[in-house]
């Protein structure tokens, strides 16, 4: 066949496996995109080496050839590969908040020494220390180093300060790490915009079917009839146009999804699945991890004193109860922290950074995972280097160096103290003290009156309330070291000390999190905290946030897991914060309020939140501190760790969700207008438009109002409103301007199409030569009117509620204006310089405004539409199912005092 054998008809199939081929296309290369973004996160913890011992020799390997009987050897900095038990601990610290969800360090001990100790404490048990079953009791001294010491190396914890080794004893899907991977594998949760989209799909194949049925019995009568025009002429290819008009959805939504994820990225959101960021808008409740995600999972000082007067803290105006201790002092006055410098001498400012860098094992290296410079070593040691290094002090190695440290008193957890001594060029010696302090102690110093020492004491009372850490710097001075001959003990040489500075330590909120928090619950959702935090700290954080009000709950997660279903059920609406929760508790959590009926989104960092992103609709994790279990089980990235991405999230899912909703308020009249064009072609003597002028209002349903309603920018004004039901796609307002818009427009055109000659004045009865001008005028008019009616329509979608300003922010949308204008020049220059080609006539000024006007009709119908009650026609739309039936919720009487039955089980212990 050649070129010029083509016809219309064969074009119109060519275009059709086009736009197959584009829809696979254009989704295929977006999900490797995503792909590529995702892949690159992960390749610098899979390129990790590690040092082992084996076959007796230390060996340099990557982390996948780790196998169980590896002796690892382990430094400050390094994340631990695999499961297995410590060999030799030389004061190893470890962060396991990734695993566990506590801030604090654990302490790590050898096997041999924690099982020596147990055994040693259970040897010297008498007879009365039995039980009434005759269990022994271990002495509560043994109890706590226990709880505080033990010998499991958890792969994904890091060293904080240390050196050991340790036996692997698990790897791959045996380790913890594994275990928790292959529970995430499986089918994923149906998310709530991909069902309802299913949906829509399973109707419009049901309504395309119907509808071919109907072209082909109208195709065989007409047939049957004996017509004699051709066949591309007369329209005997119904079936063919019908499935082209009604297969524009696919690529339509394609398009609008692949363009909000692109732009999503440059909000520091990188989508992994389309509908997750669209379910995302439709959110009502944000369950969020504490440590990593609402913090920043690293020790910071935010409050403290200098002396006993001067007291700092960050924006101390926004933090008044930091800088107050509840005393009435006159002395008292407050300093911003980023000041603080300023208000000290040259003398004191040296004396505080030396108590700081010169009694400290911290130092200072790459990072082996981000690859920044930072801080190794105890949480508290980096927080204060981190401290004297933000006030611009001197560096911690200049000083360091430049100090005679003589001896090194360390860490100990019987005096939670540590020490050093430094010599002076003059002989004479000074003891520096970094010790934690507790409300019960006292931090004493020369002279000191009763005034000062309460001052101090309210000072440390009024920081522990608060759940800060606090640590205590002091000095005292000596002639000659050792002050004595003899051993001198500890406690002899902590008197008379001189108080530096009381220190506020905490993992501080991210930045932005309090507005965060505050613009989802203006947005009407909820968000609650799920940690393995201790109740204390999870509850100062949610009090901090905005999270916990009085009223609520706090539960820890054995006690929420031993619930029965109704009590779970009762109290999980008032359930603010879940301490000390496993990772099953937290995926308990996520499923019971999903039984509520609840839009769950679950944003967390650490290996011990797979469970639970995997169980939400939405899972957020962090990409650059998050864990990888974290990042493969969740469906958004947030490439800034900032939790303030996840309003963004929410605002640009609101927007999709919009977008997709305009969209379809357009389409589906302009669809169903031209199925019965198509349809009345094929019956009528004449047809209603011809294909080549069919193919370009397709352009401009399917492509061009894709493009323009999907880049409405998003904006803040999305968060004013309640999030929307997933149960429909559609609401009442769009339900009635779909059935109006679409009544307009079918018995518009084919009323100018049958009475257009005589309308437009270009009726010749009788002759038919001149007979075939007016059809082709009328024809010309029809298709003018419909692109016309098409985009005034598009302006008319942009309304999704009563409001009557559609045009509103209209002009911030530059690409809306841009594309909208792109419509109405190519049609003016299909007129001017392509009418043979789309075989329009040309046509008077009357004809002009004729189109002009009935294309701009649907702006004043659709506000007369908008003027229409909603609570009637949804009455009307829920009787004949166009509209599901909203779930009636469980509800307690208005006055009554007293609390739900299932409740009462739980009254006096909540």
């Amino acid at each position: 066949m050649t070129l010029a054998e083509l016809t219309i008809v064969d074009c119109v199939e060519a275009i059709a496996t086009v736009t197959a081929i584009l829809v696979v296309f254009v989704g295929s290369s977006n999900d490797w995109k995503r792909y590529k973004w995702f892949k690159a996160l992960n390749e610098s913890q899979a390129d990790r080496f590690i040092r082992v011992m084996r076959d007796g020799s230390e060996q340099q390997i990557p982390i996948n050839q780790v196998v169980v009987g590896d002796v690892v050897l382990l430094e400050p900095g390094e994340v631990i590969s695999c499961d297995g038990i410590f060999l030799s601990s030389h004061n190893v610290l470890c962060d396991e908040s990734s695993m566990t969800g506590g801030a604090d360090a654990t302490t790590k001990a050898s096997y041999e020494e924690c099982i020596a100790t147990k055994d040693r404490q259970l040897a010297g048990v008498d007879p009365s220390n039995l039980g009434g079953d005759g269990s022994q009791k271990m002495n509560p001294s043994c109890m706590e180093w226990l709880c505080h010491k033990n010998y499991l190396a958890i792969g994904g914890s890091k060293v904080l300060e240390g050196n050991g080794s340790y036996l692997v004893l698990a790897v791959g899907k045996n380790s913890l790490n594994g275990r928790i991977t292959l529970a995430l594998r499986g089918d994923s949760n149906g998310i709530p915009s991909r069902l309802t989209l299913n949906d829509l799909a399973r109707a419009a194949t049901k309504i395309v079917g119907s509808s071919v049925v109907l072209a082909l019995l109208v195709h065989l009568l007409v047939k049957s009839r004996g017509s004699e025009r051709p066949q591309d002429e007369n329209g005997t290819s119904p079936v063919r146009l019908l499935i082209i008009a009604m297969t524009g959805l696919p690529l339509s939504i394609t398009l609008a999804w692949s363009l909000a994820t692109k732009r999503m990225i440059k909000e520091n959101l990188l989508v992994r699945t389309l509908e997750s960021c669209q379910t995302m808008g439709n959110a009502s409740i944000i369950c969020a991890d504490k440590t990593g995600t609402l913090t920043q999972n690293e020790m910071t000082v935010v409050a403290g004193s200098v002396g006993v007067h001067a007291k700092f803290a960050r924006k101390p105006n926004n933090n008044r109860e930091r800088t107050s201790n509840g005393g009435t002092n006159a002395r008292d006055f407050a300093v911003d922290l980023s000041n603080l410098d300023s208000a000290l001498t040259p003398q004191l400012a040296k004396l505080f950074n030396d108590a700081i860098a010169v009694n400290s094992t911290a130092f200072e290296d790459m990072d082996p995972e981000s690859g920044a410079t930072v801080f190794i070593g105890s949480k508290t040691e980096t927080a204060l280097l981190k401290f004297a290094k933000e006030l611009g002090w001197a560096s911690y190695k200049v000083t360091r160096e430049a100090a005679n440290v003589i001896q090194m008193i360390p860490f100990s957890s019987d005096h939670k103290s540590m020490g050093c001594v430094v010599q002076f060029p003059d002989g004479s010696h000074r003891l520096l003290i970094k010790a934690n302090s507790a409300p019960s102690g006292e931090v004493e110093t020369a002279p000191i009156g009763e005034p000062e020492e309460d001052n101090i004491s309210r000072t440390i009372s009024s920081y522990a309330s608060q759940t800060l850490r606090t640590v205590a710097l002091c000095y005292r001075d000596f002639s000659h070291w050792p002050p004595e001959e003899t051993r001198v003990e500890y406690d002899d040489l902590a008197t008379d000390l001189t108080l530096i500075s009381i220190l506020g330590i905490e993992d501080p909120l991210r930045e932005g999190v309090r507005e965060a928090v505050a613009n989802c619950h203006k947005a009407g959702v909820r968000v609650k905290i799920c940690t393995g935090d201790n109740v204390v700290t999870a509850q100062s954080i949610a009090q901090q946030c905005g999270i916990y009000t009085p009223g609520d709950i706090v539960m820890e997660g054995p006690r929420f897991r031993a619930l029965s279903p109704d009590n779970m059920k009762a109290i999980i609406p008032r359930l603010q914060v879940l301490a000390r929760s496993s990772p099953e508790d937290k995926r308990l959590f996520v499923e019971t309020l999903k039984k509520q009926g609840e839009v769950v989104c679950v944003a967390g960092d650490g290996t011990n939140d797979g469970l639970a992103l995997k169980a939400a609709h939405i899972g957020l994790s962090m990409g650059v501190a998050g864990t990888e279990v974290a990042k493969e089980a969740s469906d958004i990235l947030l490439t800034d760790d900032n939790f303030s991405s996840i309003v963004r999230a929410i605002m640009w899912g609101r927007c999709l969700n919009d977008s997709a909703r305009k969209f379809l308020q357009f389409q589906i009249p302009a669809k169903v207008a031209i199925a019965a064009i198509i349809l009345a072609s094929s019956l009528l003597p004449s047809p209603v438009l011809n294909v080549a002028q069919l193919l370009w209002i397709f352009a401009i349903v399917d492509v061009f109002a894709a493009f323009a309603l999907a880049t409405d920018p998003a904006t803040p004004a999305v968060l004013k409103r309640r999030p929307r039901t997933m149960h429909s796609l559609f609401t009442t307002d769009m339900i009635k301007q779909i059935l109006g818009q679409s009544t307009y427009q079918v018995t518009t055109f084919l009323h100018l199409h049958l009475f257009g000659s005589r309308i437009s004045g270009y009726q010749h009865v009788g002759n038919p030569v001149l007979q075939k001008y007016p059809e082709h005028m009328v024809q010309t008019l029809v298709f003018n009117a419909f692109v016309f009616t098409q985009i005034f329509n598009l302006l008319n979608s942009r309304g999704l509620d009563q409001k009557l300003n559609i045009l509103e922010d209209v002009l911030s949308s530059r690409c809306f204006v841009l594309i909208t204008s792109i419509m109405v020049v190519v049609h003016v220059l299909i007129f001017v310089v392509a009418g043979t080609a789309f075989q329009v006539a040309r046509i008077c000024s009357g004809g002009w405004i004729i189109s002009i006007a009935l294309g701009f009709i649907p702006l004043p119908l659709g506000a007369l539409i908008r003027l229409v009650p909603n609570e009637p026609c949804e009455r009307i739309f829920k009787r004949v199912r166009l509209l599901p039936n909203a779930e009636v919720l469980p509800t307690t009487r208005s006055g009554s005092s007293s609390m739900p039955s299932p409740l009462s089980e739980l009254n006096l212990s909540l």
